[in-house]
């Protein structure tokens, strides 16, 4: 359903500002993503759910050496988190589709020349990116045991810190900057205050952009 909506989004709300500046392109998703949330809100109400009542699934703790705790639910979410990794970067290497897309989103017009239909190719890509997203979303509101409408803002922000973070366009930068905005979290509520855990992480994202604007693991560009 989401991968559907995906691409009907990208059709209605992003193909014909697709020659505008990235301004159109942002004010746009910003518009998408106001809409979507009142229409949940209209559907669903604005109230928070729980989602394990749901769910035939216990959570328990396990007690890790240094007094470290960890559920089951965050190894299962660190699990599929390196699946879909590892599966969304071997897609782009390995398969043929993987390699058009990765060659529309380095020159659209050069792959449009070269025969890649690139109308299909940014469609299945807003179709991976929002399928993909819906997992996100389940496993946060897992974590949580909390849905909402606007539950976005916050989840959305650290996703988009982590992907500058690592390193635009770099898959596995992309995690790796998820676990230390994760890691800053976890220092930040337990040195100074559970109330700042939110506004440590974007300071380290900061710092980083500042020593180093493109990401801890950004690719080298070729002269």
């Amino acid at each position: 359903m989401c991968a559907i909506m995906g691409v009907l989004i990208e059709f209605l709300a992003y193909r014909a500002l697709r020659g505008s500046t990235r301004l159109a392109a942002m004010t746009s998703a910003m518009g998408v993503s106001i809409i979507l949330q009142v229409l949940a809100q209209l559907i669903w109400g604005s109230g928070t759910k729980s989602i394990r009542s749901h769910l035939d699934f216990s959570v328990t703790q396990l007690n890790l050496p240094g007094g470290i705790t960890i559920s089951n639910l965050q190894i299962i979410t660190l699990a599929v988190a390196i699946v879909m990794m590892l599966g969304l970067t071997l897609y782009l290497r390995r398969t043929r589709s993987g390699k058009a897309l990765r060659s529309t989103a380095l020159d659209n017009e050069a792959a449009r020349l070269m025969g890649i239909n690139t109308n299909h190719v940014i469609s299945m890509t807003f179709a991976i990116g929002s399928g993909l997203a819906a997992i996100g979303g389940f496993l946060v509101a897992a974590q949580y045991d909390a849905i909402y409408p606007t539950m976005s803002q916050s989840v959305g922000n650290k996703a988009f810190a982590a992907a500058i973070l690592g390193g635009i366009g770099n898959i596995p930068g992309a995690m790796v900057g998820g676990i230390l905005i994760g890691i800053a979290e976890s220092l930040g509520a337990t040195y100074i205050s559970s109330q700042y855990r939110d506004a440590v992480a974007f300071i380290v994202l900061i710092l980083v952009l500042l020593i180093k604007p493109t990401g801890i693991m950004a690719k080298k560009s070729k002269v």
